[in-house]
């Protein structure tokens, strides 16, 4: 009866301790990135593997996913001003 109880709250115990994955760090994707670029004091581009491109308004607090057409890995970019990249 005993090795009963410490089952259950073996089982118990290891249940509520161990919750649901999510995705910590880095945050908001988790593919490399290979190239960033300022384009003004506050707004930063980043671009890498499967085709990510994030952007942030806000010196890098929080990002943006941006939609890319391709799914190549990007290794750089070029920004000529702060609304033309390549």
């Amino acid at each position: 009866m005993k090795k009963l109880y410490l089952l259950i709250c073996f089982v118990f115990i290891s249940i509520f301790t161990f919750s649901q994955w999510h995705w910590q760090n880095p945050i908001p994707q988790g593919n490399a990135l290979a190239g960033v670029w300022m384009t003004g004091k506050d707004t930063i581009i980043a671009v890498g593997a499967a085709g990510t491109i994030i952007r942030s308004v806000d010196q890098g607090q929080s990002w943006s996913i941006l939609s890319g057409d391709r799914m190549d890995h990007l290794r750089c970019l070029w920004f000529t001003d702060a609304n033309t990249g390549y």
